[in-house]
């Protein structure tokens, strides 16, 4: 929806798309650069996205196990057609490739201003950091753990 509202409006620039979704979200979860930048050394996570695609968001496009799809009905353009993560396509035309138990553990630093907060305010640190859990069929989806 980001994408659909704000790039492809104008209202946002495809770079400043990058930085807000990939970028400064690994930067504040303290995986940068890890994960957020195309480098080498970096895991190759990428999302292709079809800047012409026109849909009509349902319930069947969500990978979700939620029986609530908050965008069904909406009216998007720019779709992902591809994802791919670790330099393996995971999602290709809306079919899920993955392969179950491929996720993995992305041990982040506690060096960024989220981490340095739950530091602050007494929340534990896993192993003597900070950490997540990065999920492979939701790619960019991470998840705290206390």
């Amino acid at each position: 929806m980001l994408y659909a509202r704000g790039v492809a409006t104008g209202r946002i620039s495809l770079e400043r798309f990058a930085e807000i979704t990939a970028t400064e979200p690994a930067k504040i979860f303290g995986m940068w650069p890890a994960k957020g930048t195309i480098a080498i050394g970096s895991d190759a996570d990428v999302v292709v996205i079809d800047p012409a695609a026109d849909v009509t968001i349902t319930d069947e496009m969500s990978h979700s196990r939620s029986d609530v799809e908050a965008y069904r009905g909406s009216r998007a353009v720019g779709w992902p057609i591809t994802t791919i993560s670790r330099g393996q396509v995971i999602v290709t035309d809306g079919r899920f490739l993955g392969v179950k138990g491929r996720g993995r553990f992305v041990t982040r630093q506690p060096t960024s201003p989220v981490a340095n907060r739950n530091i602050a305010m007494g929340f534990p640190r896993p192993g003597g950091g900070a950490a997540c859990s990065y999920s492979a069929r939701r790619p960019g989806y991470v998840a705290l753990r206390r």
